[in-house]
């Protein structure tokens, strides 16, 4: 196949299914069936089936292939839908399941509420709690988001948006600051009408149109991951607030105190609260309070209708305690509220730990960093008295340690089970790197399903944090057995030749030669030196695979003697012929003093000069042998024994220099007559043992030297001239 066989084939993709070349038919099918047309040696295939298949012929019969599956994709589609009535979340218990479209196997859906991550799986169901709702779906064919679906939380306590004025009613103004219900949160987004304010994401919002606010969070405190507030009604209106005013003050001894509202007007109304309980059914304006508590009043118009007032505490007498004082813990590194509750906010306090005054700690409550014993005074015209102790406890952090209760390379399907110690009531957030993979209370067990660095968060009862280290989880897949080989499979005698397989972490192998197991052969890689079928069988925790099967052959090197054909020493301008072990199909190259000489490539030589000779064998097969040498000497010369030289070498050429690998050596010449001696050598002066080609009478061809230096010798019988070159790497 040119590529995966799995693509996007709305985007005009398809795959190039090849068959080898050179026979004389082909016949391509699908599921059995041949495809008509389909008779070339490749297929161009853009559409799903099973078992593409090809069948080849030639003069010795028909061979049918194994069968492909090919999967052609369409662009993802993503819309939500309840699998309930109203899909609506109850006290942050899962009522119904949202369900996105469908996109089959190897789809992966991630989970929003509102920009932020909730949920990613190959599932296509979620279990929400409250929030706006969307799902991005994603294949091999691109990304769709569906539109947002809108889970709203019905019953919780404490869940309405606050305001610094009445949002409707006499006296509600033009504008209104919004606060919701967690400040502490971590997400916001308000909503007019129920439609997204784009922008308003804060703890805060001011509103200035009349008409219906929301407000989405994240409610951690209550176990809820994400809560829609209660709807508030924003309705400005033109009449002045009712305002309770003590125009004589609100703390005394003794006596009474007078309360008054600041409307007044014909058939207005009033009701007066006493800790929001009626007291009186007097409709007046102005009250007496002549005992201690927290007083408003209702004031029905004719104009706008009914109006709260704000409240005012009175205090008479000693203060008073209205609240049991507990002990708290506080964890290392954080800091805790320590409140004292009285019947009234007008007294002055005074902190104190271990008996010592803290300066500056002169409200109702205290914050503190550290442990010890606390106690308040309270005091007000009358008397002062003081608080029982508050003990405050340091406790240690959670610590938790992931562990594994299973093979942390998880195999395809498989579930690797991670598990942390159980702290009672404490809430555990799991995540895989960035994203949230579970939360609950108790909930101290993950069974992880994909790859990724895992580590849990830990909030015990008392409010303290702590986090593990991470835990990473890889993947492993079943292995692949393929079988390369390095060069043609052939191994001449005394050589070896590298079988190599598919390498893989963790995996055993074990080869086979004529499937007799190879002892010791237990790496991906393996060198025979003997003939035979080969193959290899590899396996890891996920499964085991057995390779193809490649035959090596085995070859002799050839037979290399040579032979002096009559003596090795003679005078200037007689020789000797020196004869190699002939065979018809055996190439020969002959050598002087290590030297090659050029045009030297039959099965024998006849010598000239003095020196010492041999030659290199190599057989059909490419197995070569160097034989034997034999030393050539000529002790005697006259003075008429110069030859002419009829070129010069004087006028070599080298090319190119420097070079990358090839270097060429050109000698001109009018006449082949004379036997050239060339030789490399290094600049420490070492003769190079290279292969060089003759490419005619006067081109030789060297390559596959090293990076650097090279002195060229090229020599006749009568001089000797040197040329360097360079090769670059």
């Amino acid at each position: 196949a040119s590529g995966p066989l799995s693509f996007c084939a709305a985007s005009g993709q398809s795959v190039t299914l090849t068959a080898p070349s050179g026979y004389s038919s082909y016949q391509w099918s699908k599921v059995g069936v041949s495809i008509a047309g389909a008779t070339a040696n490749t297929l161009v295939a853009n559409k799903t089936g099973k078992g593409y298949k090809v069948a080849i012929s030639n003069g010795c019969g028909t061979r049918s292939s194994s069968g492909i599956t090919i999967i052609a994709n369409n662009p993802p589609t993503c819309s939500i839908s309840c699998s309930g009535s109203d899909c609506t979340v109850h006290d942050c218990h899962q009522s119904d399941n949202l369900i996105a479209t469908n996109n089959g196997l190897g789809t992966t859906y991630k989970w929003y509420n509102g920009s932020f991550f909730v949920q990613s799986s190959s599932s296509n169901t979620y279990s929400p709690n409250a929030g706006i709702i969307t799902c991005k779906v994603t294949t091999g064919c691109g990304t769709a988001t569906s539109a947002p679906f809108t889970i709203y939380s019905s019953t919780l306590s404490n869940n309405t948006i606050q305001t610094n004025v009445l949002s409707s009613g006499c006296g509600t103004p033009s504008s209104i600051i919004l606060t919701a219900p967690n400040t502490s949160s971590t997400f916001f987004q308000w909503y007019f009408n129920s439609n997204i304010i784009a922008g308003a994401t804060s703890s805060t919002y001011t509103a200035l149109t009349a008409g219906d606010y929301t407000v989405s969070y994240h409610n951690y405190s209550s176990n809820c991951f994400s809560t829609m507030s209660q709807n508030l009604q924003f309705r400005p209106s033109v009449d002045s607030l009712a305002i309770l005013s003590a125009p004589s003050g609100t703390n005394t001894c003794t006596g009474t105190l007078p309360l008054t509202v600041n409307v007044s007007g014909a058939g207005y109304n009033y009701k007066w609260y006493k800790d929001n309980n009626i007291i009186s059914s007097a409709n007046t304006q102005t009250i007496q309070v002549s005992s201690s508590g927290t007083f408003k009043c209702e004031v029905n118009r004719p104009s706008c209708g009914y109006q709260t007032t704000n409240s005012i505490s009175f205090n008479f007498g000693n203060p008073i305690f209205t609240t049991p004082i507990v002990n708290i813990n506080i964890c290392p590194g954080g800091s805790k509220n320590i409140y004292i509750y009285t019947n009234s906010t007008f007294y002055t306090y005074q902190w104190k730990l271990n008996g010592a005054i803290i300066s500056g700690a002169n409200a109702y409550n205290y914050n503190t960093i550290q442990p010890g014993t606390f106690t308040c005074e309270v005091s007000n015209a009358c008397s002062t008295i003081t608080s029982t102790p508050i003990v405050v406890t340091q406790v240690a952090l959670p610590i938790p340690v992931i562990s594994a209760l299973g093979n942390t390379s998880l195999c395809p399907g498989q579930i690797c089970a991670l598990s942390t110690s159980l702290i009672s009531g404490s809430n555990y957030y799991w995540k895989n790197g960035t994203s949230y993979a579970s939360y609950g209370t108790n909930l101290n067990n993950y069974n992880a399903t994909s790859l990724g660095s895992y580590t849990v968060t830990v909030t015990d009862p008392n409010g303290c944090t702590g986090i593990s280290a991470p835990l990473v989880i890889t993947s492993t897949s079943v292995p692949i057995a393929s079988l390369f080989v390095t060069d043609y499979p052939l191994i001449c005698y005394g050589s070896q030749l590298l079988l190599k397989g598919a390498s893989y972490i963790n995996a055993n192998y074990v080869w086979y030669l004529n499937n007799i197991i190879i002892p010791g052969a237990v790496d991906s890689f393996y060198n025979s030196i003997y003939g035979g079928d080969y193959n290899y069988k590899v396996t890891n925790a996920c499964g085991s695979a057995i390779s193809n099967s490649t035959h090596v052959y085995f070859k002799s090197r050839p037979t290399a003697t040579i032979t002096a054909l009559s003596s090795t020493t003679f005078c200037n301008g007689d020789s000797v012929v020196l004869q190699a072990a002939l065979a018809t199909t055996n190439k020969y190259v002959w050598y002087k003093n290590n030297a090659v000489i050029s045009n030297a490539k039959n099965d024998n030589y006849t010598a000239k000069q003095a020196g010492t000779y041999l030659t290199k064998v190599t057989n059909e097969y490419g197995c070569f042998k160097q034989s034997n040498s034999i030393i050539v000497t000529v002790p005697c010369r006259t003075s008429d024994d110069t030859e002419i030289n009829d070129f010069d070498l004087n006028a070599i050429n080298v090319y190119p220099n420097p070079s990358n690998d090839v270097v060429y050596f050109e000698v001109p010449t009018s006449s082949t007559s004379k036997t050239l001696q060339v030789s490399v050598y290094d600049t420490q002066g070492r003769l190079i043992t290279i292969s060089m080609d003759q490419i005619n009478d006067n081109l030789w061809m060297v390559n596959n030297l090293d990076a650097g230096m090279y002195i060229l010798k090229v020599s006749d019988d009568t001089k000797t001239v040197s040329r360097s070159f360079v090769v670059i790497k």
